[in-house]
């Protein structure tokens, strides 16, 4: 997933409504990435959601990662603190210690023990750029409403390190979406 890249962030940008960013570059262009694929897909224990507001169309989706993947995604939490300790007066405007940069960094990634790792995505479910989801014969769909009941496989896009007050971390939207073997039935927990 990452092995070949050369990722770079850009000076920090910040939005009208304040908030600050720097957009993530692999070799000078956006960086996108398959998590899975169709013969190992990618699940979801959550489904999509904005924890609360479910009438928003900017909503959080977890994947579940493999033990590969998430050895990938400490690799990249390990770039990333390096990178961001390196360049940390560009793009904080103050010096920071490695120490400081592990204390703030936020991963995109969820662990805890007993409990298989998480991938924190953002999909926008309306509008200009809202999530493009494709079925099992590559032909476009609609979004399920209940993610949980398939199988998938993303495309996703890295997009930037957010900074917020002190903490910070990457924005990873979910651009595509492959469903697949799905299923509208739910099995009654009392059944066996």
């Amino acid at each position: 997933m990452f092995a070949k890249q050369s990722f770079t962030l850009n000076d920090p940008q910040v939005s009208s409504r304040g908030a600050k960013s720097c957009t993530l570059t692999s070799f000078s262009a956006k960086y996108s990435f398959q998590l899975g694929e169709e013969l190992e897909p990618c699940s979801t224990p959550f489904g999509a959601g904005s924890f609360g507001d479910e009438a928003a169309t900017r909503q959080t989706l977890e994947f579940r990662l493999t033990p590969k993947q998430d050895e990938e995604w400490l690799a990249f939490d390990v770039w990333a603190i390096d990178y961001l300790t390196q360049h940390s007066e560009r793009i904080f405007k103050k010096s920071m210690t490695r120490a400081q940069i592990e204390d703030h960094y936020r991963s995109p990634c969820t662990r805890k023990e007993g409990y298989q790792p998480l991938l924190r995505t953002k999909i926008n479910t309306a509008g200009r750029n809202s999530v493009r989801v494709w079925d099992e014969s590559n032909e476009r769909r609609s979004l399920p409403e209940d993610l949980r009941l398939f199988e998938m496989v993303p495309m996703i896009h890295l997009s930037h390190l957010w900074i917020m007050g002190r903490d910070f971390g990457f924005v990873l939207n979910c651009t595509d979406i492959k469903c697949l073997n799905g299923s509208s039935e739910c099995k009654c927990p009392f059944a066996d």
